[in-house]
């Protein structure tokens, strides 16, 4: 796990470390497409591995008996948590609007502008994470537990994915629309987001940006767009995904990684300058939120996701964090709207959680 713009100033708010690094000796694996549950202990020998492979397997068997028995529904609700947005409306619309003025002066193409909520309760992390499962799967989902802290993570996006014989994919988002329960309706919201001419120039922009990020590690000429501004669609909105893909045999995957960090979805181009000047006008410590997620394997493979669609837990309570891309064309009360769409989920799951 890794934090994304550092605080301003020499003194940092309270909270997580900007870095937090697991080495698990035992893991389990489940295959969701097979039911398959896999079983993994690391010891100094085989026979040790074995003996502990057995025992943490007869552990796992007795909570997923524990656990059918006691299976709960999951609940449905309309209703929002109630909180408190870091920035006011009135205040994100001058935020967008200094956006602007950097923007014109030629400081920056794009700014990924954001806001954070703080919602009144403090459930309980599993509990918020099953329900955020239960009502908005995606496919980086995630549930950390930790001294000081927790993260529960709905993020469909990938910062990055890398083999062990060197090739690398990342999956930029840019452009969100809400999902519509009339079929009609959601099939034309998909095929708006697709067509939209400012949401085509934001994510452009970033898939060059992150060309360039892959280029600086990758071998010359390999970097390519396989699929460009594609629409994917989860459980509330249908996103507009591009896949960027290199080869960088025999690079360390720490070198790729902090080549493509933070990623460039959540920051904007050029990308110092970018994380510059949000620093600034944000005004606070964005943290876990807008950084990366995920595995580095001991075989080379690397799975990180790009953390948004998320919660945090630190020592100040829960937080969410959701923003958007500001360019020329960006409407402040759309965009302001599109930052409460992103939070909108999680703010359901705080609510059922705290009913449950």
């Amino acid at each position: 796990m890794l934090g994304a713009l550092p605080p301003r100033g020499d003194t940092p708010e309270p909270g997580l470390p900007d870095a937090w690094w697991l080495d698990p000796r035992r893991a389990v694996i489940v295959d969701r497409a097979t039911g398959a549950v896999t079983i993994v202990t690391t010891a100094t020998s085989s026979a040790l591995a074995e003996s502990a492979a057995d025992r943490f397997g007869e552990e796992v068997r007795a909570t997923l008996d524990a656990q059918a028995a006691g299976a709960r529904q999951p609940t449905t609700s309309d209703a929002l948590i109630a909180g408190t947005w870091h920035t006011s409306r009135g205040q994100y619309a001058a935020d967008i609007a200094r956006c602007r003025e950097h923007l014109l002066a030629g400081d920056s193409y794009e700014l990924c502008l954001t806001n954070e909520f703080r919602p009144d309760t403090d459930p309980d992390p599993l509990d918020l994470f099953l329900e955020l499962r239960a009502s908005d799967p995606a496919p980086y989902a995630a549930l950390l537990e930790f001294d000081g802290g927790a993260v529960v993570s709905a993020s469909p996006e990938r910062f990055l994915r890398g083999t062990p014989d060197g090739d690398y994919e990342t999956k930029p988002i840019k452009g969100t629309t809400a999902r519509a329960s009339d079929p009609l309706l959601d099939a034309a919201a998909a095929r708006e987001l697709a067509n939209d001419p400012k949401v085509f120039a934001e994510n452009l922009m970033i898939v060059d940006l992150l060309r360039n990020d892959l280029g600086r590690v990758c071998a010359p000429g390999s970097v390519h767009v396989p699929s460009l501004m594609a629409v994917e669609s989860y459980a509330t909105v249908h996103q507009l995904v591009t896949t960027v893909r290199g080869s960088a045999p025999g690079v360390p995957p720490l070198d790729v990684v902090r080549a493509l960090f933070p990623g460039g979805s959540m920051t904007g181009a050029p990308k110092l300058r970018s994380v510059e000047l949000l620093r600034d006008i944000e005004g606070r410590d964005r943290g876990v939120y807008s950084g990366a997620l995920g595995v580095l394997g001991a075989d080379g493979s690397t799975e990180l996701s790009i953390v948004i669609r998320t919660a945090v837990r630190d020592d100040r309570g829960w937080s969410i964090g959701a923003g958007g891309a500001i360019v020329l064309a960006s409407d402040p009360e759309a965009e302001t709207l599109e930052v409460e769409l992103k939070a909108s989920a999680l703010r359901r799951a705080f609510a059922r959680s705290s009913r449950s």
